[in-house]
């Protein structure tokens, strides 16, 4: 589904795929924060599970920071507010751009707090996706602080995505194995 709206932008923006992609108010910007309210949803569903059907009070703990997490990411997403604290960084208090643009890195950390709330309490089925989306996710990182240019913007905001929507099926596999316990 994530593939084929993404695959929609693209023909629809023909051939000004900047437009689609790059631009941080761009649809696909939109997308990504859907889809990062979506990975809030499954993850706040996952602590409502644990609690109803009486899990380990630090399961409910962790699905919950997660959905927070999220939550927090979405609202970056749409609103830009890492690039608002660059911009700062750097324009009105003189930080050398590539000290500003470290601001991403909490994205980095927020991979880490993931990495430990799906090793804690998630399946081995959850964390073959967690990792792809990390391993996704790290990559747009790398991608954002090493590079300035349109064409890495587009592959950047496409692995992000990627993440988002690879860390979605996982978490939809986890909650209905939650949801639905063999006997």
């Amino acid at each position: 589904m994530s593939l084929s709206v993404i695959a929609w932008m693209g023909w629809h923006w023909w051939p000004h795929w900047g437009l689609a992609f790059a631009a941080e108010d761009a649809p696909l910007a939109w997308w990504q924060a859907a889809l990062l309210v979506a990975n809030a949803t499954a993850a706040a569903a996952l602590a409502c599970v644990h609690a109803a059907m009486g899990g380990r009070q630090r399961a409910v703990r962790w699905w919950t920071l997660l959905a927070l997490g999220m939550v927090f990411a979405a609202l970056d997403e749409r609103f830009m507010a890492h690039e608002a604290v660059q911009d700062w960084l750097q324009f009105d208090l003189g930080w050398p751009r590539r000290w500003a643009q470290g601001v991403i890195l909490v994205y980095a950390l927020g991979g880490l707090a993931l990495l430990r709330a799906v090793w804690a309490e998630g399946s081995a089925t959850l964390r073959r996706w967690a990792i792809a989306a990390l391993a996704a996710g790290a990559a747009a990182i790398a991608l954002d602080l090493a590079f300035d240019t349109i064409a890495m913007q587009i592959v950047e905001e496409g692995l992000e995505a990627l993440a988002e929507t690879l860390l979605l099926a996982g978490l939809f596999s986890e909650l209905g194995s939650a949801a639905s316990p063999r006997r």
